[in-house]
């Protein structure tokens, strides 16, 4: 996408090294050394507006042009002729308009036009604000970093689940089902220290125990710890629990649980080779300390984590999106 562009320059800027017939698509001038390095941007030739899409050369150069811009008329121009470039009227709503878009997510731009530039997906939850260099995403007002492809994970009981990045985030989905049967997406552990912070948001049916959320495994012996969201019939509401079970199918026990959490919710996990702790956040700033324990007190060797969604005794196929991925040390 081409964004209007505009300098600080002496006027005139350059002059016509030959004549410009009206209507000509290119037209030639002494230097480019006063105009933007690029294309777009006004000039103003005699009293016609032209439009300058592209330029060749550093002198004498061609730029071309489309004439006959903000009600200006098309007319011939002779050799010598003054072009200056100037700021106009058109210019400035075209800047207005190209610091706040929208369009479908996989429609946002490599670059922005300038800092402060706003990208609205209109088929995902997000928002961009370009810092000059990078887009920064933002989910629901909460700055977030974009999760990895789903082509990062490997299935684990993967079963008839499927998953997608099709809306910027994670989309996990697992059929419906009696009794427990995690449906997982793993990476490998990575080298102590490390973490993991993720924003999530469910979609459960309110039984027990439809849960979604982080998993660490030992892929030797099959266990694995559930750190998720959970429903649950006698409240009818959200909670989340620390979960261990000896395979996706088979539970174990509970170290830990919790009834009511708002969503969207932050979790964040960190593995300093001795411990796992767990923290919750409502805004991924803010931090309470969970739950923590001797990542070897179920675990013998854990080497893999990732995201886990059970549709255990659902009427419906429980969801997970992850909004939010972040890894550190």
């Amino acid at each position: 996408m081409a964004y209007r562009q505009f300098v600080n320059s002496a006027n005139p800027a350059t002059t016509l090294s030959s004549s410009y017939t009206s209507g000509a698509s290119s037209m030639s001038v002494g230097s480019v050394a006063n105009l933007p390095s690029a294309g777009d941007f006004i000039i103003l030739v005699d009293s016609e507006f032209f439009l300058v899409s592209a330029i060749a050369g550093s002198g004498p150069c061609t730029l071309t042009v489309a004439g006959a811009q903000e009600g200006s008329s098309a007319a011939n121009h002779s050799s010598g002729a003054n072009v200056y470039c100037i700021l106009t009227a058109g210019t400035l709503a075209q800047v207005l308009a190209d610091m706040s878009q929208s369009g479908a997510y996989a429609s946002l731009p490599a670059a922005g036009p300038r800092a402060g530039a706003c990208y609205r997906s209109s088929d995902a939850p997000y928002e961009f604000l370009w810092n000059g260099s990078a887009w920064n995403a933002f989910f629901q007002g909460y700055p977030v970093t974009i999760p990895p492809l789903v082509s990062a994970f490997s299935w684990v009981n993967q079963g008839a689940s499927t998953a997608n990045n099709t809306s910027g985030g994670l989309y996990v989905q697992a059929p419906i089902g009696a009794g427990d049967n995690k449906r997982m997406l793993l990476k490998a552990l990575p080298t102590t220290p490390w973490s993991i912070v993720v924003g999530l948001l469910p979609q459960f049916f309110a039984v027990n125990y439809c849960s979604g959320g982080l998993v660490v495994r030992d892929s030797g012996s099959g266990k694995l710890i559930s750190i998720a969201l959970l429903t649950n019939s006698s409240n009818g509401g959200l909670g989340f629990s620390v979960d261990y079970y000896n395979s996706p199918t088979n539970y174990s026990s509970t170290p830990f649980a919790e009834n009511a959490v708002t969503c969207p919710v932050f979790f964040k996990l960190r593995d300093d080779g001795a411990n796992f702790t767990w923290s919750l956040s409502r805004d991924g700033v803010n931090w309470s300390q969970i739950w923590q324990a001797s990542r070897t007190a179920f675990l013998a060797s854990p080497d893999q984590f990732g995201l886990e969604v059970d549709s255990n005794n659902a009427a419906i196929a429980g969801t997970l999106y992850c909004f939010h991925w972040l890894q550190g040390t």
